[in-house]
């Protein structure tokens, strides 16, 4: 979904443009452009898992972005206007980012593998601390309550 949408808008900034696209002044390589592409998938995916990761850890997408690659919002623009001007090297700048995150799935499944049985031991472990957290949170009313009656 997220690659249709991206050539729509590939296609419709190439059409809707005067002409041919000027090539940028802080022009950025092939491989540049694809790290910027999978650290924005990056940030896409934290944003969908863990909405409150990053604010909470005073972080910026956009800007993380720009400051890593020391690049502004206009460089991204046009060196996206200028890569989407020849799509077949465009999809394959999208398919080394795609590729990358595709390894970052596997390398991560694989773990996970191996981590399972720890992980059913601290899913056990965490009924445990769940009941704590009750036991405790109903300790707490009850001492609330016993305050209020004297």
């Amino acid at each position: 979904m997220k690659r249709i949408t991206l050539l729509l808008v590939a296609v419709m900034v190439v059409s809707c443009g005067k002409g041919t696209v000027e090539k940028p002044k802080h022009l950025l390589s092939e491989d540049e452009m694809a790290n910027i592409i999978y650290d924005i998938n990056m940030v896409q995916a934290l944003r969908s898992m863990q909405s409150q990761a990053m604010p909470d850890n005073n972080v910026v997408a956009k800007q993380y972005i720009y400051k890593k690659y020391k690049i502004d919002s206009l460089d991204l623009a046009q060196n996206n206007a200028w890569y989407a001007t020849d799509m077949e090297n465009y999809e394959k700048i999208h398919k080394k980012a795609s590729e990358r995150v595709q390894k970052e799935m596997d390398a991560l499944k694989s773990s996970k593998d191996t981590v399972l049985p720890s992980k059913q031991f601290k899913q056990g472990s965490a009924k445990a601390n769940l009941k704590a957290k009750r036991d405790s949170l109903r300790q707490a009313a009850l001492e609330k309550q016993k305050a209020v009656q004297k």
